[in-house]
């Protein structure tokens, strides 16, 4: 019986430092160093070399909702509403709590933008709210902080350069 609990206790103490030697042989890898080796597979665009997280809003529900409500947006992030070719969206503010900069996109061309889009006065009726168009028709619209437009140099004419994204879904 003796012999047994030896051999017992012998065989759980090399599993314990066969446990303690294999976590000292492969040290803890931080989130830092975990966010290198991760692929960010994460849908971004590319405009004049400057890249912005996107945010995808493409049924209904999101174009209707889209950023309103919604306290900030943070640097270098914006949402881009998918619509079909040669569409004519309307826009508008309800509801908004910061200003924003619209870019309007034909297939991978900017053609239209509308710059710092200001929050409507308070207590405004939904019928009396402002409404924005690109006079050319598009099927994407990108809604970034205001004044990023020309922070970032974006012009009319520009590429878009879509990374990421699966169209088909």
């Amino acid at each position: 019986m003796q012999n047994k609990a030896f051999t017992l206790i012998l065989a759980a103490s090399a599993v314990i430092v066969l446990i303690i030697s294999t976590l000292l042989a492969f040290p803890k890898v931080t989130k830092k160093e975990e966010e290198k080796t991760i692929p960010n597979n994460k849908p971004y665009v590319l405009i004049n070399n400057k890249k912005i997280n996107i945010e995808i809003a493409d049924s209904n529900i999101k174009h209707q909702l889209g950023l309103s409500g919604r306290k900030e947006l943070s640097k270098d992030s914006g949402m881009l509403f998918i619509f079909p070719k040669d569409s004519y969206p309307l826009f508008w503010m309800k509801d908004m709590n910061f200003p924003l900069d619209l870019i309007w996109i034909s297939d991978e061309k900017i053609v239209w933008i509308n710059k710092n889009v200001p929050l409507p006065p308070a207590n405004t009726r939904d019928e009396n709210l402002k409404i924005y168009q690109s006079p050319k028709p598009v099927n994407y619209v990108l809604e970034i902080n205001a004044n990023q437009v020309d922070e970032f140099l974006f012009t009319t004419g520009m590429e878009v350069k879509f990374v990421n994204f699966n169209f088909d879904s």
